[in-house]
């Protein structure tokens, strides 16, 4: 299953902005999943939700934006 590898990945890049950006928790995660990604979104809120336990995105969630923006972090 590679979205487990995706949130893992993707809780990496959060974990260095955190550090870079100075914050401590994350309230939104967007992302733009290509038509030919492959990647189910219903799989991707699983594993990230069992990825992110404990972290600075816990309970949060992660998904296809039906409004994708370019950057993934965003401080709300």
């Amino acid at each position: 299953m590679h979205e487990m590898a995706l949130c893992e990945n993707l809780l990496g890049v959060l974990r260095r902005e955190a550090q870079a950006q100075h914050f401590t928790r994350v309230k939104v995660v967007r992302l733009q999943l290509g038509a030919m990604s492959c990647v189910s979104p219903e799989a991707l809120d699983f594993c990230f939700q069992a990825a992110s336990r404990g972290t600075l995105a816990r309970r949060r969630h992660a998904g296809d934006d039906p409004h994708p923006r370019k950057s993934l972090v965003h401080d709300v």
